[in-house]
């Protein structure tokens, strides 16, 4: 980022800027993740989250790096040792509701099989955009929120009202709320887009493994994502792959049509840029990636 780029107004210092600019409003789909986060979270309930940032090395500290199944187990004594410690917050409410989230956070992962996918389900798996252009517009809570506070409450959660619940969900990247002017309202768009195109990629990989390597496959989809945003500084270490995968995109895109059509002798010739492939039927043309009228065949 350069000094002249702008940031949300609330990171305003070292810890927060570096929260905002390397986390804040990313996805996360990993489990302990997530329980962090939510464990984080509750905590905060009537502090500032600059007061949670100074205290989270010690909450990783002595709540086991956010192991569900450790703080699952949680005793007395283990309260009791809690209650002494300054490098957390001290209450004895919050340190409660994070043993009982831990056990109730399990129950969901045994049910759905993840915490990630029960909780993504609130966006309907998809990270929301938003299009706020200063901090006063930004909700405390939105109806996705209330539903996840609803339920979370409903399986025995503790410390998930519905201000907290949006706070999670901005902070996971259920929702992009950095302002349109801030540097990374862009970037956590791509950051998405790129986790995607990964998952299609491995889905497309299982169809066509036979005809092109996993590598091979990401970086077309790194292309196929990217081909109008290329030579973007937003996030350069994807460029070269991105690049790579439009020498791959011309390649397997006859590859894969040929497989799909072996028998089929068919020209066709681009109403774009009038160049012919042969022996194979394409709807893209392979040469300007023309898209939009039906091949003709000879």
């Amino acid at each position: 980022m350069s000094e002249t780029s702008a940031r949300c107004g609330w990171a305003r210092n070292e810890l927060s800027i570096s929260y905002h600019d390397a986390e804040w409003g990313v996805p996360v789909r990993d489990d302990r993740t997530l329980f962090e986060f939510l464990i984080l979270e509750g905590a905060q309930a009537g502090l500032s989250w600059d007061t949670i940032l100074r205290k989270r090395a010690r909450y990783r500290e002595v709540f086991d790096n956010f192991a569900a199944a450790k703080v699952a187990l949680y005793d007395e004594a283990k309260v009791a040792e809690l209650l002494q410690d300054a490098g957390i917050i001290r209450n004895r409410l919050k340190i409660a509701a994070a043993i009982t989230n831990a056990q109730k956070f399990l129950a969901v992962q045994a049910e759905f099989g993840s915490f990630d996918a029960y909780i993504w389900q609130f966006v309907e798996w998809r990270q929301r955009w938003n299009y706020w252009q200063q901090m006063s517009e930004v909700p405390a809570q939105t109806p996705q929120s209330d539903a996840m506070s609803k339920d979370l409450q409903k399986r025995g959660f503790k410390f998930v009202g519905s201000t907290i619940c949006y706070a999670f969900m901005q902070a996971t990247g259920m929702v992009n709320d950095h302002l349109l002017d801030c540097f990374r309202y862009e970037e956590v768009k791509w950051i998405r887009r790129l986790s995607e195109a990964a998952e299609e990629a491995e889905y497309f990989f299982d169809n066509y493994k036979e005809l092109m390597t996993r590598e091979e496959v990401l970086t077309y989809y790194y292309f196929c994502n990217y081909s109008g945003t290329l030579g973007t500084p937003l996030i350069p270490e994807i460029l070269p792959l991105a690049q790579t995968g439009e020498d791959l995109f011309r390649r397997n895109l006859v590859a894969r049509l040929r497989r799909d059509y072996p028998n089929e002798a068919i020209v066709h010739r681009c109403p774009k840029c009038n160049i012919v492939e042969g022996r194979v039927k394409a709807k893209s043309c392979p040469h300007c990636y023309y898209s939009g009228e039906e091949p003709q065949f000879y």
